[in-house]
């Protein structure tokens, strides 16, 4: 039951920096600081170590 809990806050975490990811127009910094944070979310989501 937790582990199922934990995905889907990973999953809806990763879901939000998405869309500021969409969202980001302006700078390309920013862009760069989404994608560090979000590839670890998707490896754990894909259960990659």
């Amino acid at each position: 039951m937790i582990m199922i809990a934990y995905y889907v806050i990973t999953a809806f975490v990763l879901v939000l920096l998405g869309w500021n990811f969409v969202r980001e127009t302006k700078r390309r910094d920013d862009l760069v600081l989404y994608l560090l944070v979000m590839i670890p979310l998707v490896l754990r989501l894909l259960r990659w170590k």
